[in-house]
């Protein structure tokens, strides 16, 4: 949190560069047309320089084609390497524990 506490969030509009990178990973197989939501959720993400992308979304998001796809895109584009990951997967990375959720 100390980290990130200070930073100003960057918007990013839509344009013709979030489309084109939402296509792009269609192509290279990364989601099917009917996840077009998935895509330009990555597609935002890698326009707007993320490095990371957190989801719950094991099925589609954070599943581990989807992973290796996303990574090579960006790296053979020039973008940063957009790591996506569960809060989990997260939380493994910084060696910390998630508490639990309570309703």
């Amino acid at each position: 949190m100390r980290k990130i506490r200070n930073w100003k969030p960057r918007i990013v509009t839509t344009s013709g560069r979030v489309h084109d990178v939402a296509v792009a990973l269609m192509k290279a197989g990364c989601l099917s047309a009917k996840h077009l939501e998935d895509l330009y959720h990555i597609a935002y993400a890698a326009v707007g320089g993320a490095q990371f992308l957190v989801t719950w979304d094991k099925s589609d998001l954070a599943r581990p084609g989807t992973r290796e796809i996303v990574r090579r895109y960006c790296l053979n584009h020039g973008r940063h390497e957009l790591i996506i990951d569960t809060p989990e997967g997260v939380a493994t990375w910084l060696n910390v524990t998630i508490g639990s959720w309570k309703s």
